[in-house]
């Protein structure tokens, strides 16, 4: 029970990270575990923003809004720079893989500038008409969908192809 308390014991004070044959762009066992976590919370964050809404509560929704951006956006960078530099590479060599995971890349850039526009219109005044509230409901409610089909996307053709590297061309490094 005690043993690994006292000794000497290597195994656990050094990891073994893979990383891609010639590369220093390391695979990390979690990430995907990590990023489902992350969209149950962001649907989460969405749903107290649209109940906000629905209570007509404009300080707290702008507040949740603002919540949700920083969160998605924390989960675009970790996306950024940690799935797609590694997907780009480790999918060199399957082309249609690759292309799938660039088009993500891609469409998501796009999200994000519109998501982006819709929170700078919204969250930079805290008096809204009733016009504007409106507009809100509606803009919020098409961003729903689209959230909800991104993820559903991501999770059934993007995550997937995350995977260790090939262990014939492993090449690892102890930390």
């Amino acid at each position: 029970m005690f043993f690994g308390l006292f000794g000497n014991n290597e195994k656990s004070k050094t990891q073994t990270k893979l990383a891609l044959p010639g590369t220093e762009i390391y695979y990390h066992p979690h990430l995907v575990n990590d990023l489902l976590s992350d969209h149950v919370e962001l649907l989460k964050m969405f749903g107290k923003i649209d109940a906000a809404h629905k209570k007509g509560n404009v300080k707290q929704t702008i507040q949740t809004l603002n919540d949700f951006t920083e969160s998605l956006r924390s989960h675009l960078i970790i996306e950024n720079t940690k799935l797609y530099i590694y997907l780009r590479h480790s999918l060199r060599k399957m082309p249609s893989e690759a292309k799938v995971a660039q088009g993500f890349q891609h469409e998501m850039r796009s999200i994000g500038k519109a998501l982006n526009e819709f929170v700078t219109e919204f969250s930079s005044d805290s008096s809204w008409s009733e016009k504007k509230r409106k507009a809100f409901g509606e803009q919020l409610s098409a961003i729903g969908d689209i959230l909800i089909q991104r993820i559903e996307t991501e999770e059934e053709s993007l995550y997937p192809l995350y995977n260790e590297p090939n262990h014939l061309m492993l090449r690892t490094r102890r930390k």
